[in-house]
């Protein structure tokens, strides 16, 4: 918007009208936003500026002729006190407290340096954005000069806390793009225990994890050697730094370590998230990844067992037992655990069902596991479902019943090494030579180094063809 819009506007609505605008803040250049807002102030001569409920990503400019009552505010919401409190503004003076700002509070904002650091953008996205509302932070202004407080309920001690979080949670942001790392943490930790603080953290912390995760994603695929190791870190600890008493970013700090490694660093990651939040299911869980891969199976099922009596009605936490009771070869108790795992989920995952089916099929009972996979395809296109069943079919003789599911599987998931084996063992029963080939060769084209694919092939005589041992992954 120009200053001839402001101008029509204000013409239009008169002195007693409101006009607001919400600005989107990601695309705008360094300053831009500070201008603006004096512009709108210019013209209409009283003005508020509202921050959103979480985040600082935007901010919403509330512009009149006369001095805005808080008393109406009240009076207007007490019939919509429902639909406030859905939106997470428990009563009007919340809803009040997001106006942080007056005009004198843009015109000082407007003719400061503004802000020269910006947010990186994340893992895959070229460039960053400037952090406009870092900069407000020392022209919060106080409720008396936001508000025309006569006849209100809400007096100015009761909106002055509020606005004195939201100062904060800007102060926050300025040290966090800065790199002041104790500055953020100290004002994180004292944010976290204010009133509406705790919400502000979760949505600033949030696209850093986000980020941290897609990062993560990266790095796996593209091995030990990617750059994205290092964003998958920095965005984890960013998190950790704006939210030191959440366990969120400790479990992902943990996972990025045990991804590379790591064990030691992730064994104190996953534990320190577990202190925080005490029987965290995925501190609990990563702790006892860590122990299996120290062939710590005594400490592994002690911490599946924890996770499992500390959240009772986590369908998850039941599952987890159970696949491990599986592997620890105790069919009886892992029976019992996924049955658990089944009732608590209601139909919500097919996991569950999944690992019933493979624990029925190490025990050799395929019909039980026939049954398990086809309540997994049931609930969704799954190419585990499809494999497991086609397993199932194929322990019951049942071979083309059983190659339409590997297939499917493929179809699925084109680098479903297992399933591709599976269709070249049922060609090759078959006498299809041509065929059971071409499925082992798809084995090694995924894995290079599947050693009951290059076994197979020798088999059919033609392990001297050079073809499938030269094949690139």
């Amino acid at each position: 918007p120009v200053p001839a819009h402001f101008a029509a506007v204000h013409d239009t609505l008169g002195d007693f009208g409101v006009y607001s605008l919400c600005v989107h803040l990601d695309m705008f250049e360094v300053g831009a936003p500070a201008r603006l807002a004096r512009e709108l102030a210019a013209e209409f001569g009283h003005l508020q500026v509202w921050l959103p409920p979480t985040g600082a990503d935007s901010m919403i400019l509330v512009a009149s002729g006369r001095p805005l009552p808080l008393a109406r505010l009240e009076s207007r919401t007490e019939d919509v006190l429902d639909t406030l409190r859905n939106l997470g503004f428990t009563n009007a003076t919340v809803l009040a407290s997001m106006a942080v700002g007056d005009t004198a509070s843009v015109t000082a904002w407007s003719t400061t340096d503004p802000p020269r650091h910006r947010w990186s953008l994340g893992p895959g996205l070229r460039g960053s954005i400037p952090l406009h509302m870092a900069s407000f932070a020392p022209h919060v202004s106080r409720p008396e000069s936001i508000w025309d407080l006569e006849g209100a309920r809400t007096g100015a001690p009761s909106l002055a806390g509020r606005i004195d979080t939201r100062r904060r949670f800007l102060e926050l942001l300025d040290d966090a793009a800065r790199g002041n790392v104790a500055g953020a943490l100290d004002k994180a930790r004292g944010l976290a225990g204010e009133d509406g603080g705790e919400r502000a953290l979760r949505a600033l912390v949030g696209p850093h994890l986000d980020n941290a995760r897609k990062a993560l994603a990266i790095a796996v695929r593209e091995g030990p050697s990617s750059g994205a190791w290092a964003d998958a870190q920095r965005f984890a600890t960013t998190a950790r730094m704006i939210a030191p008493t959440s366990s969120e970013p400790l479990v992902l700090l943990g996972t990025i370590s045990l991804a590379q490694g790591d064990l030691k660093g992730a064994q104190q990651s996953f534990a320190e998230a577990e202190q925080l939040s005490a029987g965290d299911l995925e501190a609990l869980a990563g702790l006892a990844r860590v122990a299996l891969l120290r062939r710590d199976t005594v400490s592994a099922e002690r911490y599946f067992r924890e996770a499992r009596d500390t959240n009772p009605q986590s369908w998850l936490a039941s599952y987890r037992l159970g696949s491990f009771l599986s592997e620890s070869n105790r069919p009886e108790l892992a029976e019992k655990e996924l049955k658990r795992s089944v009732d608590l989920a209601k139909g919500a995952s097919a996991m569950p069902l999944l690992g019933l089916a493979r624990l029925y099929l190490r025990a050799g009972r395929p019909t039980a596991a026939l049954v398990q996979a086809e309540g997994a395809v049931v609930m969704g296109d799954v190419a585990e479902a499809y494999f497991l069943r086609g397993q199932a079919h194929l322990a019951l003789d049942q071979l083309d019943k059983a190659e339409a599911d590997f297939r499917q599987a493929v179809l699925l998931e084109p680098k479903y090494a297992a399933a591709h084996g599976e269709i070249g063992r049922i060609r090759a029963v078959r006498g299809d030579r041509a065929a059971a080939e071409e499925a082992w060769k798809a084995v090694l084209r995924i894995d290079s180094s599947n050693a009951a694919a290059r076994e197979n092939l020798r088999r059919l005589g033609i392990e001297d063809r050079g073809d499938a041992s030269d094949t690139p992954p």
